[in-house]
């Protein structure tokens, strides 16, 4: 099965709808962005569209129309995961790994949580999309066996996506936020991207966000 494209948004590390939220120093690769250029002027933003309490991370920013064509790509692509066949379906589990049977679909109905490490395994054609109705949060590592590709992975949640951890964690894949609310990073060293295509992406401490063509 055919491998499905991020379109523009595949060249941006961090990208958010009305603005992106950067509290603490962090390191990014690839592009930030935002479409808030579509939105009223919000005294609270730079002219990049940026909330800065911290430092911003040596990254190139790209808004505008070309910002805003990434998250239109999104929301396509999205579409397109939901077309994956489906492994899985049912109530949300204690955690994450008890549910993983190899690639393909897995819609969990309520919040999707971990309590320890998860491994992925898989070849570079296939692909694991986790779709939570609830809220998404991520605490431990998410790590990859196999040829499995970090922009193979995927989870979106219909609520807030929180991805942090007590100590600095790795986690691979991309994570959307399909909310009006907010997608949160702290702690982690994710190869792949942070996404909300509705409402900001945040940057909290010791987070350092690599896209997959760079790592």
């Amino acid at each position: 099965m055919s491998i499905i494209s991020l379109g523009l948004a595949e060249n941006y590390a961090v990208l958010g709808n009305t603005y992106l939220d950067i509290q603490t120093a962090g390191t990014v690769k690839g592009f930030m962005g935002s479409n808030f250029l579509s939105y009223p002027p919000n005294p609270n933003l730079d002219s990049n569209g940026i909330r800065l309490i911290g430092s911003i991370p040596n990254a190139p920013i790209v808004n505008g129309a070309t910002a805003k064509q990434a998250i239109a790509d999104v929301n396509t692509a999205i579409s397109q995961y939901l077309q994956r066949p489906e492994v899985y379906n049912d109530l949300a589990p204690f955690d994450l790994n008890s549910i993983i049977t190899g690639p393909g679909r897995y819609t969990i109905n309520g919040n999707l949580i971990t309590n320890v490490d998860v491994t992925l395994r898989g070849s570079a054609t296939d692909m694991y999309v986790f779709i939570s109705t609830g809220s998404i949060e991520i605490m431990n590592n998410i790590t990859l066996s196999g040829d499995l590709l970090p922009q193979n992975v995927i989870f979106i949640a219909s609520k807030n996506m929180f991805l942090g951890g007590s100590d600095l964690s790795t986690k691979y894949g991309i994570y959307i936020s399909t909310s009006s609310s907010f997608a949160n990073i702290e702690y982690t060293n994710l190869i792949g991207r942070l996404i909300c295509p509705k409402a900001r992406a945040s940057i909290f401490s010791s987070a350092t966000i690599t896209a997959p063509q760079f790592a």
